[in-house]
């Protein structure tokens, strides 16, 4: 089976691709997961998507699992799935779509032992941490508190190779949803 993740940015699906590896069992030859960025307003284009998954479907086979990741920033969840509404009737295929609720610094900052493993300090994170419009500013306010430096694209990655999935699925609705598609058969 193959599992192509479509996300919004390369350093976002690297940590996204990290994180399915991480949901996905170890037992038996593992997926193959694909990887594919593209631009925001990309994601509302599904002839774009479309012509990407049949040639992977050619390349791979038709066991290929479509997974679109759209970030939701600061839009209610619940509005980013209406406006996706016309481009999953349009897409040529079947594909799954995960609102990231804000988006994946939220389910970063879900796990706050993944967080104390890469700085190296214990951080305590607010119960409020998927009310947070802006995520990323968060997860850096606490890098600049603890280390003293920006964010940097590694630290997603750093921080993803840390997370405990079984965590960020209690504590975030998306993050539950993604695991589901990606363990369903």
């Amino acid at each position: 089976m193959t599992i192509l993740l479509f996300t919004e940015d390369d350093v976002t699906g690297e940590a996204i691709r990290i994180l399915a590896k991480k949901i996905l069992p170890q037992t038996g030859k593992p997926p193959r997961i694909l990887q594919r960025a593209i631009p925001r307003g990309d994601i509302f284009k599904p002839e774009k998507i479309s012509a990407y998954v049949m040639r992977v479907k050619q390349e791979y086979g038709s066991r290929t699992k479509v997974i679109i990741c759209v970030d939701s920033e600061c839009t209610d969840s619940r509005i980013t799935e209406e406006n996706l509404i016309p481009s999953k009737k349009a897409l040529r295929t079947s594909a799954d779509f995960v609102v990231v609720v804000h988006a994946l610094e939220t389910w970063l900052l879900a796990d706050a032992n993944a967080l104390r493993m890469v700085l190296g300090k214990n951080i305590k994170i607010s119960d409020s941490f998927e009310r947070e419009c802006q995520p990323k500013m968060m997860l850096g306010d606490i890098l600049l508190k603890h280390q003293r430096r920006v964010l940097r694209n590694d630290d997603h990655i750093k921080i993803s190779k840390q997370v405990a999935p079984d965590i960020v699925a209690k504590r975030c609705a998306s993050f539950k949803k993604f695991r589901e598609i990606l363990l369903r058969k």
